[in-house]
């Protein structure tokens, strides 16, 4: 049975024997969308304003026993100064974790894997899941996850978290290190690390995505965008969209329908011989 209420971090209670897993990740990563799906709950989708920021909390059973899950604010940089970026720190400061869920862009994996070699570098234990794996694939981007968890050191999966694609391997994974975290993180410990924690140079991001990450060329990134620019204009996309209407109408009366009536001919030809 699943439960979940809003709690805000001055208010959520350390449980004695219950592991805890939080989940962070850049804004509109899909990151709540997972935590719905792993927990069974809704989650309100959004930042909010000011300091204090509710987060989501739902206990559910994994591998047998009470876990609780925790839905952190999406961020950018665990040095940041944003309100968001300023309570997950506090959190990170004050409360014990088992094991980091990390959502990130699949498709955008150059600019947003900086995340995760923070917490790489913070030593949490973490499990790295690239959502829409399916948009990753259609605009061309590759990904040796095998490569990419030895580089990181932690298990890194491919999910569609809309769609449930790799959900049941990623629960497992999930279940898996979790069983074999054998304590929480050190607050204090973690406290001296967020202090003293150094920026991620551009050389440790492409020495991690070497080999394991390939983008696609920026000559077929811009033909793209040029596409989508003209067919989402504001003015033009509609007028594009009746002429494409009409082009496939066009092609069915001027060329199907000709063809069909040849294909009868034709069959009659051969059952008449």
């Amino acid at each position: 049975m699943t439960s979940c209420h809003n709690t805000s971090t001055a208010v959520i209670e350390e449980s004695k024997g219950v592991k805890r897993v939080a989940l962070l990740g850049m804004p509109n990563t899909g990151k709540s969308t997972f935590f719905n799906r792993i927990t069974g709950t809704t989650a309100h989708v959004g930042n909010w304003p000011g300091i204090t920021v509710d987060l989501l909390q739902a206990n559910v059973q994994l591998n047998g026993e009470p876990t609780e899950f925790v839905d952190l604010p999406g961020i950018y940089d665990l040095k940041g100064f944003s309100d968001d970026e300023k309570i997950v720190k506090t959190f990170l400061e004050n409360f014990a974790v088992d094991l980091f869920i990390l959502v990130l862009n699949a498709s955008q994996i150059d600019s947003q894997i900086r995340l995760a070699l923070q917490v790489k570098s913070l030593g949490l234990p973490a499990v790295l899941m690239l959502n829409m794996a399916d948009e990753a694939k259609q605009y061309g981007v590759k990904i040796n996850t095998e490569l990419l968890s030895d580089n990181l050191d932690m298990p890194v999966l491919l999910i569609s978290a809309k769609y449930g694609d790799g959900y049941m391997r990623a629960y497992l994974e999930i279940s898996k290190t979790l069983k074999a975290q054998e304590q929480s993180i050190n607050i204090d410990n973690l406290k001296t690390r967020l202090s003293e924690h150094s920026s991620i140079s551009t050389k440790e991001i492409d020495s991690v995505l070497n080999g394991a990450v390939e983008m696609p060329s920026e000559m077929a990134v811009n033909l793209t965008a040029r596409i989508d620019k003209l067919l989402l204009h504001p003015i033009l996309g509609l007028p594009l969209f009746f002429l494409g209407m009409f082009l496939v109408f066009w092609v069915v009366w001027t060329v199907g329908l000709p063809s069909q009536d040849l294909m009868d001919d034709m069959t009659g030809w051969i059952q008449g011989a």
